[in-house]
C-alpha cells in the first residue's frame, strides 16, 4: 500500500513538472530546446512507469491474469506515449513539435486520471 501510495504521490511530481513544460511550451521555443524537454519528461516518465509495473501492473497481473483487458490497455498507452515524445525530436517544425508536446502533457494526464481511478486502488486491495 504505501509504494502505491509512493505512484501517486510521483504523479503530483510529475504533474508539477508538466506544468513547467507547459509554461515552456507556450512561449516560442526553438527545436532543440523542444527536444531537450521532451527526453527529460520520457525519462522521467519511463523511470515511473518502471516502478508502476513493478508494484502496481504485476501485483494485479498475478490477481487477474496478463490479458486483462484494462492492464493490457495501461501498459500501451505507456508505450504510446514513450513513441510520442520519441517523435517530438525529428519535428521539424517548432511549432508542431509544440502542439505535439501539449498533446503529449494532456494524454499523460488522462492516463494518470485513468490509474489513479482504477489500477492504484484495485493494487492496494491485493497488497
Amino acid at each position: 500500500m504505501r509504494t502505491v501510495a509512493r505512484m501517486w504521490g510521483e504523479h503530483g511530481l510529475l504533474e508539477a513538472s508538466m506544468d513547467a513544460v507547459e509554461d515552456l511550451v507556450s512561449c516560442p521555443s526553438s527545436r532543440a530546446a523542444l527536444a531537450a524537454v521532451a527526453g527529460l519528461l520520457g525519462a522521467l516518465l519511463r523511470d515511473h512507469a518502471t516502478r508502476e509495473e513493478r508494484f502496481v501492473f504485476e501485483p494485479l497481473e498475478r490477481r487477474a491474469g496478463a490479458n486483462a483487458v484494462p492492464l493490457v490497455y495501461l501498459r500501451m498507452v505507456h508505450d504510446v506515449i514513450d513513441q510520442l515524445l520519441a517523435d517530438i525530436p525529428v519535428t521539424p517544425d517548432p511549432e508542431e513539435a509544440g502542439a505535439r508536446l501539449r498533446d503529449v502533457l494532456a494524454l499523460v494526464r488522462r492516463h494518470f486520471r485513468e490509474e489513479e481511478e482504477w489500477a492504484f486502488p484495485a493494487a492496494c486491495a491485493v497488497r
